[in-house]
């Protein structure tokens, strides 16, 4: 199959990065299924991120709270997949989704993410029997803790910082908080 190559131009002009792009992202969610979008997405064969079909994704729960629910779904059992069979690029693709979705599609989602079960299988990416590395663990603490900061006046997401505090309690180490960076996400 031929590659396509984008090159992502900034509004001074310059050329920035340079993309591959391949069957994946020449995949539209209106063509399949929210299910096969994300395994898509989520596929450690992917070279590179296909932000166009996250940014689908994102379009498609932030108006739908059964995608939203679909979603949690299949993150969840990507986050649960274990790392020795499969590998981390797989996770750190869900975790670029996860991100996406918590950052984009508002309330609808916010509420699926407040989910024991799903929190459980997050937590889990990090436990010392699956020896993360160290980016993979310092991603999953970021967003635990952003999520804690940006959702603390939310008592439907309290979970969230029920699970903050429990990671703190078991000795995780989570950077300082960079107000900078804590901006509330889309409702």
């Amino acid at each position: 199959m031929d590659s396509i190559f984008i090159a992502d131009i900034d509004i001074t002009g310059g050329i920035g990065i340079v993309y591959r792009m391949d069957h994946f992202s020449r995949t539209s969610i209106s063509t399949t299924s929210l299910q096969e979008a994300i395994e898509l997405v989520t596929d450690p064969n992917n070279p590179n991120e296909n932000w166009t079909m996250i940014m689908e994704i994102c379009d498609k729960i932030a108006t739908n709270k059964n995608s939203a629910e679909m979603a949690i779904i299949e993150i969840k059992k990507n986050l649960r997949k274990n790392p020795v069979t499969f590998g981390w690029r797989s996770i750190v693709l869900t975790l670029t989704l996860l991100e996406a979705l918590v950052n984009n599609c508002g309330e609808i989602f916010h509420t699926h993410l407040a989910n024991e079960a799903f929190l459980k299988a997050l937590k889990s990416v990090i436990a010392s029997k699956n020896n993360p590395p160290k980016p993979i663990e310092k991603q999953v603490l970021n967003m635990i803790q952003h999520w804690a900061v940006i959702f603390c006046d939310n008592s439907d997401l309290e979970i969230i910082q029920e699970l903050y505090e429990e990671c703190k309690q078991q000795g995780y180490e989570f950077p300082p908080i960079d107000k900078n960076h804590t901006n509330k996400t889309r409702s």
